[in-house]
Formats: C-alpha cells, sequence, structure tokens
C-alpha cells in the first residue's frame, strides 16, 4: 500500500513473529553505523546499560519460550557454564536486534542458522546486521541446524578459540 509504514522487525502476524525485515536498513539505522564507526559511541555497557523498547522485551521472551530445535539443542550444550565455562543468555537484545544466543565476557553473538536463512533477502539482511553488530566491538558466529545436531566438536572447536 503506497505511503503506508513498513512493518518493523519482529512484527506479531498472528501465529508468530516474522523476524525477516521488510525493507533495508533504514537511514536512522545508518546513522548509528556512522556513528559507531566514528567512535562516538562507547562498545562496553552495549547490553547492560541499553534501553530496549517493550515491544522488544515481550518479542524477547517469547522467542525464548518457543525457540527451535536447533536452539534448544545449542541452549543445552552451553547453558549452566557447561562449555568453556563460557555464560550465555538467550535471545538477547542488541542495538534493537534480537541475537539468539549472547556472551557478554567475549562480546560474543552465535546465531543458530536454519533454512530461513538461505533466502536471498534473509542473507542480505544477516550481513547488514552482523555489520552493525561487528562495529560496536561485537563478534559473531554462524551455526546452521545441521552442524547443532550432528558437529557438536566444530562448536566446541569454535567457543574454544574464542577466548
Amino acid at each position: 500500500m503506497p505511503g503506508a509504514r513498513a512493518r518493523p522487525c519482529g512484527w506479531w502476524t498472528g501465529e508468530r513473529y516474522d523476524l525477516t525485515p521488510s525493507v533495508p536498513l533504514s537511514p536512522g539505522e545508518r546513522g548509528m553505523m556512522i556513528s559507531i564507526r566514528e567512535g562516538i559511541m562507547e562498545k562496553k555497557g552495549i547490553i547492560k546499560f541499553q534501553k530496549v523498547s517493550p515491544d522488544k522485551v515481550m518479542l524477547s521472551r517469547d522467542l525464548r519460550k518457543t525457540m527451535t530445535p536447533a536452539e534448544t539443542e545449542f541452549w543445552e550444550m552451553v547453558r549452566n557454564k557447561r562449555m568453556h565455562g563460557l555464560k550465555f543468555r538467550r535471545q538477547q537484545v542488541i542495538d534493537g536486534f534480537v541475537v539468539d544466543f549472547y556472551c557478554d565476557t567475549h562480546s560474543l553473538c552465535v546465531e543458530i542458522d536454519g533454512g530461513i536463512h538461505d533466502s536471498e533477502r534473509q542473507v542480505e539482511y544477516d550481513k547488514e546486521r552482523d555489520e552493525i553488530l561487528r562495529l560496536r566491538g561485537l563478534k559473531i558466529l554462524r551455526f546452521n541446524n545441521e552442524d547443532v545436531f550432528n558437529n557438536k566438536k566444530l562448536i566446541s572447536d569454535k567457543l574454544k578459540g574464542i577466548e
């Protein structure tokens, strides 16, 4: 519909949250990238001192309740510092994005990618989102569902290499 606002990422469709963006980065998000590049924003305290909208808090809680089987499997591998003593949070809001898992001590985001991440639109969105997070000083690791279920050693080795 002409003139209508694009739905934001995390829009409730009635059955589930639609996490795919309807448009590329907004001018505000692009401005945030410029601010980060110029060193205006601090890297530390990104998570603890950020302002998070109530909608994002609700989205994050809902996503924790309805994790995919691969996310659940990964969570069982890393929860309670089970893997290399790393403490992870699930469905953490960072700069308006919800990352699957976040380790604060190593500024590490872990994404578990299912089939939806194969689409051209989603690949482009993930690339832009990862760039924003990297500009904040965060590291991003991506694992596909197959690795989570069948290649736990790969995951363990990559997480061990982060330390």
